[in-house]
């Protein structure tokens, strides 16, 4: 499980730092079908970023978790996948 909306540089980003925490839910989504995918994330400075990703995490209480949520399953659904299937859990 990969928490959906949190930064990687490579390693997760220390929550309280700028950026840790992403807010478009368009870019969290995209993000998240090109690791599902393709099996990297892009860190804070651009590099590829190799994980494996079964399911993400949204937490609920989160602003704008249920917009994340609910773009992230449509993108997942509307991804050509490369040999992997998008995940079809957002938790």
């Amino acid at each position: 499980m990969v928490g959906a909306v949190r930064a990687h540089d490579p390693r997760l980003v220390v929550l309280g730092l700028p950026g840790a925490v992403l807010h478009d839910p368009a870019e969290i989504a995209r993000r998240c079908v090109v690791l599902a995918t393709e099996g990297w994330i892009s860190s804070t400075d651009g590099h590829p970023v190799r994980m494996r990703a079964d399911s993400f995490c949204v937490h609920g209480d989160a602003p704008g978790a249920v917009d994340v949520a609910r773009c992230g399953t449509r993108s997942s659904a509307r991804a050509s996948p490369s040999g992997r299937s998008p995940p079809r859990r957002w938790m």
